[in-house]
């Protein structure tokens, strides 16, 4: 029987299991720019690895006062259909291989909007770990959020790149006026040197 590969990470007191194919990078913690927003969960905005992504706290998602950021503290990139997002994360502690006897479903009856994350429970070597669904942490409302982040960056930064051309432009224009009044000035001399 083949095992699964499951990250473990923190929040809290609690242990957490996310399938490791959804996850796809692990960061040390980067100081996010703050943004205000609508959604509680949504921090900010970090840049990573030459991209731009939106920050939300998975302590903020499960109602808990957010923790000062140490050296434990990382962050879970993961690939939504939209775009990719960073989730600021207590600690990373393992990655655990599973069987699938070991993996149980979430009964029906205890999933609704609020927790619709919760895929089931590991049980392995004593330890319960939560299982989360990846494609289910952020809610609709959230992830309209994150994309009007980053489309403001974006519309930010055109305009920066339009500055930035037409700066460029004024100092060609400006090296191109000087280089005619030189050539200007040497015709003068010589016009006057035949005289």
């Amino acid at each position: 029987m083949k095992d699964e590969k499951f990250l473990i990470f923190k929040i809290d007191d609690k242990d957490i299991a996310l399938d490791l194919s959804e996850v796809n990078i692990i960061e040390h913690y980067i100081k996010p720019v703050i943004v205000e927003s609508e959604s509680k969960t949504l921090i900010g905005y970090i840049k990573a690895r030459g991209n731009t992504l939106p920050l939300f706290s998975l302590r903020k998602k499960f109602d808990l006062d957010e923790s000062e950021a140490n050296e434990e503290t990382k962050l879970l990139t993961i690939q939504y259909e939209e775009f990719t997002v960073a989730f600021k994360v207590d600690s990373v502690d393992e990655i655990i291989d599973a069987r699938l006897y070991e993996v149980y479903d979430a009964p029906s009856v205890l999933i609704n909007e609020e927790n619709r994350y919760l895929k089931g429970i590991i049980h392995k070597e004593g330890r319960i770990l939560l299982l989360f669904h990846h494609d289910m942490l952020l809610t609709d409302k959230e992830k309209e959020e994150g994309i009007k982040v980053l489309k403001k960056l974006q519309e930010e930064e055109k305009k920066e790149q339009i500055k930035d051309q037409q700066k460029d432009q004024q100092k060609e224009k400006v090296i191109q006026q000087k280089k005619e009044q030189k050539k200007g000035t040497k015709k003068e001399n010589k016009t006057k040197g035949k005289k």
